[in-house]
């Protein structure tokens, strides 16, 4: 490299932006966002492709997960059995994982490994008992009551599960727009915080993994070049106490980012969040998207007039998972009866039962 040469110093600059990628684990999203685009069409055999090209930059658990299924979609079970098994390696408390072993050794004839299988999952959750039913109600619910999605999640006692990722923010979808940014900016200097301290930039070169996962809009340009701004994280991790009691998805499933690597957005202080309202935006376009399962049910009770905040707050948070799983039951029976969405006597009395632990 020579020195003053603008052309090596260039080369340099985009070396350092291609190594900012792959920290951020860009790469390994984009390959395993395809595979899973590819298995959702049902095309099982180049899904499998992208899954092992993720999995060899980075051994993640719920690739292996994605991995088997794509196998036991071939028939091809004993692949199957062999990445479900290394994702329970990986991540040994999922009891999803245990479960769809447990299926793929009943698809093998092998029943009292299913068997055992199927009691580690029950072991972990109870619902496991019923999880078919209750992802069948979540799917009914989230049609029913989706317009409710945009408003603002009521459990305020959560530890703002949402708010915490192992691996940068922006790898999980996490990007701050142009108008965000500028009163992000300017909260910041009027308050004396460094920006540096909570915001951070990944280079865009017309990367084409970069371009199918982050929507153009968010690639802003500054000096003649572009990059996308996002949240930094904090140095604080979720303790064991918190992670006991994490919620779900809203399909039941285990929120894979959540877990002891997970590290707060820098934004996240004393449970909420500093920019949420700043520039007259409530929070970022990724954050307002984003409910767990319980929040989402949470938001339908108290749409509904069955449970109002207050409420919600006296409760901890595994209290509230609970009840969340039944609420959600019964609002799916009432979905299904065909007679709309209002509450006969004896299902708001069931509800309310429900809330009431009687």
């Amino acid at each position: 490299m020579i020195p003053g040469c603008a052309k090596c110093s260039g080369e340099k600059e985009r070396a350092r932006g291609l190594e900012k990628i792959d920290e951020c684990g860009m790469m390994e999203k984009y390959l395993h966002s395809q595979g899973a685009i590819l298995f959702d069409e049902k095309r099982f055999g180049e899904a499998i492709e992208f899954f092992h090209k993720g999995i060899e930059l980075d051994d993640q658990p719920y690739t292996r997960f994605h991995l088997s299924l794509a196998y036991k979609q071939r028939i091809e079970f004993d692949k199957a059995l062999q990445e479900i098994t290394r994702a329970i390696e990986l991540s040994p408390c999922v009891p999803e994982y245990y479960y769809e072993r447990s299926l793929v050794w009943q698809r093998r004839g092998d029943h009292a490994r299913a068997s055992l299988d199927y009691e580690r999952a029950v072991g972990f959750d109870e619902n496991y008992r019923r999880i078919e039913q209750i992802r069948s109600s979540a799917d009914t619910i989230g049609s029913v009551f989706a317009h409710l999605e945009g408003g603002s999640c009521p459990v305020h006692s959560c530890p703002a599960y949402c708010c915490h990722f192992t691996g940068e923010p922006v790898r999980h979808g996490v990007h701050i727009g142009a108008g965000k940014l500028y009163a992000i900016r300017g909260f910041l200097k009027e308050r004396g915080f460094r920006e540096q301290d909570f915001l951070d930039k990944l280079p865009y070169n017309g990367e084409k993994h970069l371009s199918l996962l982050i929507p153009p809009n968010y690639m802003l340009k500054e000096h003649g070049r572009r990059f996308v701004y996002y949240p930094k994280r904090a140095s604080l991790f979720l303790d064991d106490a918190v992670l006991k009691d994490l919620p779900k998805g809203k399909d039941y499933q285990t929120l894979m980012w959540i877990n002891e690597k997970a590290r707060p957005c820098a934004f996240l202080h004393e449970k909420k969040c500093l920019i949420h309202n700043v520039g007259e935006e409530s929070g970022l376009d990724s954050c307002k998207q984003f409910f767990c399962m319980t929040g989402f049910v949470f938001l339908i009770l108290k749409h509904l007039g069955i449970a109002d905040e207050a409420q919600i707050q006296a409760r901890k948070m595994n209290e509230l998972n609970r009840i969340a799983v039944e609420a959600l039951l019964i609002l799916s029976d009432r979905a299904h009866s065909g007679e709309g969405l209002e509450m006969s006597t004896e299902q708001s009395k069931r509800l309310k039962n429900v809330w009431t632990f009687r």
